[in-house]
C-alpha cells in the first residue's frame, strides 16, 4: 500500500516540476530572445529481488516512480523587423556574449543600445563583447552591422560582434543563457531586427491543463490509497 502511494507521490512531484517548467515558458512568451524549456521525464523499475536483476538506480528502492530533467530547445524563434539600426538578430545558430562586469553570459536578445560611455550594451545594461571577448566601442555616427558581425561607423570598420557556440547551456533568466563557449558559431547577424520567444503560448497553454490533470489525478491516487490503509488496519483490529 505504502508502495503505491510512494509511487503516486512521485508522479505527482514529477507533474509540479514540468508545471514549474511550462508556466515559465508562459511567463516568457513575449520575452525578446527568450528560449523555451523542455521538460523530459521516464520510468525506472528498481529490479531487487528479481530473478533475472538488472543495474538499478536505486537498488534499495521498493517501488517504480518517474525521473525527471530539464533543457533548452535551442531552434530559432520568429525573427521580425523593427528598423531600428540597433535591434541586431541571429539567423543560424550561435549567441551574443555580454557581460555584467562579474561574469559573462550568452543571449540571444539583440535589443540593443549606446552606453553614456559609447559602449554597445543591451537594454539591460550589459556590454556585447566582441570575438576577442572585449567590449566594443562605438563613436558616433550611423551605424552598420554586416552579416559576419562587422560593425563599422559612417563607413568605418570599428568591430565585430561575436557570435558564439554554446555547450550545456543552462537558463539564468529571462533571455540570458550561461554554459560553456564552444567557438565561433556560424550564424548570421541580422540588423534592424529581433528573435522573438520559440514559444507557442497556445501549446503551453494545452501542456499546462494537460499537466495538472495529471497532478489531480496522481493526488486522488494518495488519498485513496490513504484511506484504503486505514481501512486495512481498522478491519484487522476488529478481526483481533
Amino acid at each position: 500500500m505504502y508502495k503505491g502511494i510512494y509511487v503516486a507521490l512521485s508522479g505527482a512531484l514529477l507533474k509540479q516540476r514540468e508545471l514549474d517548467v511550462v508556466t515559465n515558458n508562459l511567463a516568457n512568451a513575449s520575452t525578446v530572445g527568450y528560449k523555451k524549456s523542455l521538460f523530459s521525464a521516464r520510468l525506472y523499475q528498481v529490479t531487487e529481488g528479481s530473478p533475472f536483476p538488472s543495474p538499478s538506480l536505486y537498488p534499495a528502492g521498493r517501488g517504480m516512480s518517474y525521473l525527471g530533467s530539464f533543457s533548452i530547445d535551442p531552434s530559432e524563434g520568429p525573427i521580425r523587423e523593427t528598423g531600428n539600426p540597433l535591434d541586431l538578430a541571429i539567423r543560424g545558430e550561435g549567441f551574443f556574449r555580454v557581460s555584467d562586469g562579474k561574469g559573462t553570459y550568452f543571449t540571444r536578445n539583440g535589443q540593443c543600445e549606446i552606453s553614456p560611455e559609447g559602449f554597445l550594451v543591451t537594454s539591460s545594461g550589459m556590454r556585447v563583447l566582441d570575438e576577442s571577448g572585449n567590449p566594443i566601442s562605438l563613436p558616433e555616427g550611423q551605424v552598420q552591422v554586416a552579416p559576419d558581425g562587422s560593425i563599422s561607423v559612417d563607413g568605418n570598420l570599428v568591430g565585430r560582434i561575436g557570435i558564439y557556440r554554446v555547450e550545456g547551456i543552462r537558463h539564468v533568466r529571462d533571455s540570458l543563457f550561461a554554459g560553456q563557449e564552444a567557438g565561433r558559431a556560424s550564424g548570421e547577424v541580422v540588423q534592424g531586427a529581433l528573435e522573438f520567444p520559440n514559444v507557442s503560448p497556445v501549446m503551453e497553454m494545452v501542456n499546462v491543463i494537460r499537466a495538472l490533470r495529471e497532478f489531480d489525478v496522481a493526488q486522488r491516487m494518495i488519498r485513496s490509497m490513504d484511506e484504503l490503509s486505514h481501512r486495512a488496519v481498522s478491519e484487522i483490529a476488529r478481526v483481533r
